[in-house]
């Protein structure tokens, strides 16, 4: 379940200036030495709160696959510049998965470009856009340790933004433990589009996969990015 309806993206909307510390690897807070948070966290200020919606954190699907558009204006919107290198993301949680159906395994990022990509771009798909990155491998996500309040990833290669093309944004996973559970709420936003796909099965989304993420749902996880 996402959270969070604000004045996402809007033009002239300003960049958020964090001297962070602490924090980062797989699932942290929000922090991770000195430089600047860009993103739309803050701008979404209110939760979803309906047992079925679709998130970074969500588990009433045991697996999932979700991808998203950030525009290129939103981003610039954001105060962020051409050639600027990404090396973590983060997202507010308002609550946690149930303990135990964690950790997520197998959570995996990619990030790449999309030409003209708009907020309702999807950017899934193997061969989807340029510069196609896994910036965060396989790995087990436990959202619940953290906390609410933000969970943070130092991603294992960094993503640098062209300055010009919208950045595309999938995340996937591996069926959780134990069952499903209504657990799970991140901000959001109000606009643009989140592509998905989830079930219960066994097995694993693959943050490659083509022709998985194609049901759509009118918002998008409210996340932030890190350029030190």
């Amino acid at each position: 379940m996402l959270g969070g309806v604000g004045n996402f993206g809007k033009v002239g909307a300003k960049r958020r200036i964090i001297v962070a510390s602490g924090g980062g690897g797989g699932g942290g807070g929000g922090g991770g030495g000195s430089g600047t948070w860009y993103g739309n966290t803050t701008l979404a200020s209110n939760s979803l709160t309906s047992t079925s919606g679709v998130g970074l954190v969500n588990i009433y699907y045991r697996k999932r696959i979700i991808a998203f558009c950030l525009s290129a204006s939103e981003l610039s919107g954001f105060g962020m510049s051409a050639n600027d290198v990404i090396s973590k993301l983060r997202w507010y949680v308002d609550s946690v998965p149930k303990a135990q159906n964690q950790p997520f395994p197998n959570y995996a990022i990619r990030m790449n470009h999309i030409a003209s990509g708009t907020i309702t771009s999807n950017p899934s798909g193997a061969s989807t856009g340029t510069d196609i990155t896994t910036v965060k491998a396989q790995h087990s996500y436990n959202a619940n340790t953290p906390g609410a309040g933000y969970q943070s990833m130092d991603l294992d290669t960094n993503f640098t933004w062209n300055g010009t093309d919208a950045i595309g944004f999938v995340f996937a996973w591996g069926q959780i433990p134990f069952g499903y559970d209504t657990s799970g709420v991140q901000k959001r936003t109000s606009d643009g589009t989140l592509w998905h796909r989830n079930d219960d099965n066994a097995g694993t989304y693959t943050v490659d996969d083509t022709n998985v993420a194609v049901a759509s749902i009118n918002y998008r996880p409210a996340i932030d990015m890190f350029v030190a």
